[in-house]
């Protein structure tokens, strides 16, 4: 799981001025989400061509604005981790001692045997993620691509009357958690953080691949848009996001039925901080093996070993 690491930086408020023109559009950008129309609407056009000229207008408008608040969301290529790689995690220590100091490391091996099951006297936990949201994707430059949702219109989960704004999800391959002994062939991780305390919450799902599976909708649409690398994974225009023009609904990445398990862990990457609380399905979404293939293909490998649990409470409960 990835969390972004860098000093705040203080932003300024975005404007977005009234106009079909939008000159300072970054050529890196999505076409989609940076392109304007330069014709001024006729004034004594049709009825319903003017009402579907001011639709157009509106969703130009609307997309540049997206494209600028993301552009404010992620950090800036030069704004880089220390350097790290999945080849030897075991090197992550070096530059981030938690990684290999820490007794609260995660991912974990999880099952029913393990687990106290707490279905009562539980905070609810409720899940407001449905509905296409506006979003961005981007190469991380650590082997995965991150979808960012969009300053207020992210999807949020409650737990009990404690609200965790969902900031970003994104993929590995294989899955790092293990569910009875067994990993999957992607997970999919979607990062929150508390609105008020900052603390970070992380839901997880397991991802099977069967070849009668539907594509996943938000899988696809992160494999379309984001940026290919040119010059490696150093290439800075990797990292620069990209607008998906028609948003993602986070309900894509939920099983229909299922439980949780839930545990306090940490970030899967560097610096491995610690205090993340973890709440992973114990139901599978399914995708087809072509989609596991080409984000591996582009990705690679991107999966940290299963840490030890050091006597952690390790609870399950059904939702």
């Amino acid at each position: 799981m990835k969390a972004s690491q860098q000093t705040p930086v203080v932003r300024q408020p975005v404007s977005v001025r009234l106009t079909l023109r939008a000159r300072n559009c970054s050529r890196r950008q999505s076409r989609a989400s940076c392109t304007c129309n330069n014709d001024t609407l006729p004034p004594a056009a049709e009825s319903g061509r003017r009402r579907r000229e001011l639709l157009t207008r509106r969703r130009v408008l609307h997309n540049f604005a997206a494209c600028a608040l993301c552009s404010q969301l992620l950090p800036p290529p030069s704004v880089q981790a220390t350097e790290w790689s999945y080849l030897d995690p075991r090197s992550w220590a070096e530059s981030s001692p938690t990684c290999g100091l820490g007794n609260m490391q995660s991912p974990i091996a999880l099952s029913l045997e393990d687990a106290e099951q707490t279905n009562s006297g539980a905070a609810a936990l409720t899940f407001q993620y449905g509905g296409r949201r506006p979003a961005c994707v981007r190469d991380s430059g650590h082997g995965t691509m991150q979808v960012h949702f969009v300053g207020s219109q992210a999807p949020l989960l409650l737990v009990g009357s404690q609200q965790f704004q969902m900031q970003q999800f994104h993929f590995h391959a294989p899955s790092e958690h293990s569910l009875d002994g067994t990993r999957s062939a992607m997970e999919v991780h979607m990062v929150h953080r508390d609105t008020y305390s900052g603390q970070l919450l992380v839901v997880a799902t397991l991802v099977r691949d069967r070849k009668a599976a539907q594509p996943n909708p938000a899988l696809t649409a992160a494999l379309q848009y984001v940026p290919r690398r040119k010059d490696g994974a150093g290439d800075d225009s990797s990292r620069e996001s990209v607008d998906i023009p028609d948003g993602v609904d986070a309900s894509w990445l939920l099983p229909k039925l299922h439980g949780v398990y839930m545990y306090s862990g940490s970030l899967t990457t560097p610096p491995c901080a610690e205090s993340v609380m973890w709440c992973v399905h114990d139901a599978t979404i399914e995708v087809p093996p072509q989609q596991v293939l080409a984000f591996s293909k582009q990705f690679g490998s991107n999966a940290r070993p299963l840490q030890a649990r050091n006597g952690r409470r390790l609870t399950y409960r059904l939702i």
